[in-house]
């Protein structure tokens, strides 16, 4: 997703947010249709999936966009988070899923090699290998 200059981090939370709720009543309108309890989904087409197409190209953020988000995030209880996944490049995933066994203070390096998860429907966390292979790497 492109960060215009005039999104601010609470109209970005929204989007992100509205997304979120689209894709949980898309699934279980579905559900509800594998189980003929409706006819039809009427979501049908309204939430795009990507799944199985290529990646698209990520662009970093700016430094003056960075520096942008900083400001909007201060005082925010995720704050000190925010900023490290800033910094390291890390999904919020990888970052809920290190260990103190994965920093090594000596070098002061990291190793990313799981990522966590909550599954809402189980009600608990899942440890699991990092998204991609790329994701196994070791951050300086």
């Amino acid at each position: 997703m492109n960060f215009p200059e005039e999104m601010t981090v609470k109209v970005w939370f929204d989007y992100w947010i509205s997304m979120r709720k689209r894709i949980a009543l898309y699934d279980m309108l579905d559900y509800a249709y594998q189980n003929d309890v409706i006819m039809k989904n009427p979501f049908n087409g309204m939430v795009k999936f990507d799944i199985g197409k290529p990646s698209r190209k990520k662009e970093a953020l700016t430094l003056d966009q960075q520096r942008k988000f900083v400001k909007g995030i201060e005082r925010n209880a995720y704050e000190n988070q925010y900023k490290f996944l800033l910094q390291t490049g890390l999904r919020t995933g990888e970052l809920v899923g290190l260990k103190w066994a994965d920093i090594d203070f000596a070098n002061r390096t990291m190793m990313i090699n799981r990522s966590m998860e909550y599954r809402y429907s189980v009600g608990e966390w899942r440890v699991g290998e990092p998204k991609s292979k790329s994701g196994y790497r070791t951050i300086p």
